[in-house]
């Protein structure tokens, strides 16, 4: 690294002739690489502008977001509105991020932890979900579970405290999960080389990105393991 960043400390010397804007040749390079290395290494970013997770959920998430409906992530069911059957589901679980900050009980962590607050509020980890499925999940973890367990609600499979989601849905838990991770620094719930498995076996759909892009708009950041499922490997 060095040597990368002694090739352009060099000096040139002037002669009369030539513009004063010479005697930095190698600087508009230097910025395009540490451009390209910059987007090469880079982590992705966390949101910062929502910490109101209440109103981030009922203005922007179900009234923006979904406000002309949309389909169940784990049970692909069409809905035209949020109802008492239709909820959000936290694929990163709440109850998991109140663990790793120590904060304690849902309400001391809103009324105490602004970080929580933000990290709830980010939907790039929200999706629609049924409030049947919600209810079988509980706080299982996502893991491979095959030929064990039981088949359950929408084709899941799940064993004692995980839950295998149908193969629709698993790229999807993958990718928020990674982002959730790498953003937040939060550790991985279940088998990372589950997760990198999903990610990148699964990819996403027009739908998700397109997702992506208006999740963007809403917040200011992009989960970039949608745009690059190849970037799960970094996350070994």
């Amino acid at each position: 690294m060095d040597l990368f960043f002694s090739c352009f400390s060099r000096t040139y010397p002037l002669t009369p002739a030539q513009p004063v804007a010479s005697s930095r040749p190698g600087l508009l390079t230097l910025l395009l690489l540490l451009s390209l290395l910059a987007g090469y290494t880079g982590v992705a970013d966390a949101q910062t502008r929502h910490t109101d997770p209440e109103k981030t959920l009922k203005d922007l998430f179900w009234g923006d977001l979904y406000a002309s409906g949309g389909t169940t992530l784990f049970c692909s069911q069409s809905f035209e509105k949020k109802s008492i059957t239709i909820k959000e589901s936290y694929i990163y679980d709440t109850a998991w991020i109140r663990e790793q900050l120590e904060c304690g009980t849902s309400s001391k962590c809103r009324t105490n932890v602004p970080d929580y607050r933000r990290m709830i509020s980010d939907m790039h980890n929200i999706y629609p979900s049924t409030m049947s499925f919600e209810l079988a999940r509980g706080y299982s973890h996502f893991a491979a579970i095959g030929d064990d367990g039981q088949t359950g609600e929408c084709e899941t499979r799940k064993a004692y405290g995980v839950i295998e989601p149908q193969d629709e849905a698993k790229g999807v838990v993958a990718r928020a999960t990674l982002y959730m991770m790498e953003a937040y620094k939060l550790p991985a719930p279940t088998s990372i080389e589950t997760l990198i498995d999903w990610c990148k076996r699964f990819p996403p759909d027009e739908t998700e990105k397109a997702r992506n892009k208006q999740i963007e708009k809403l917040q200011g950041n992009r989960n970039l393991f949608i745009d690059n499922p190849s970037r799960a490997d970094q996350m070994r």
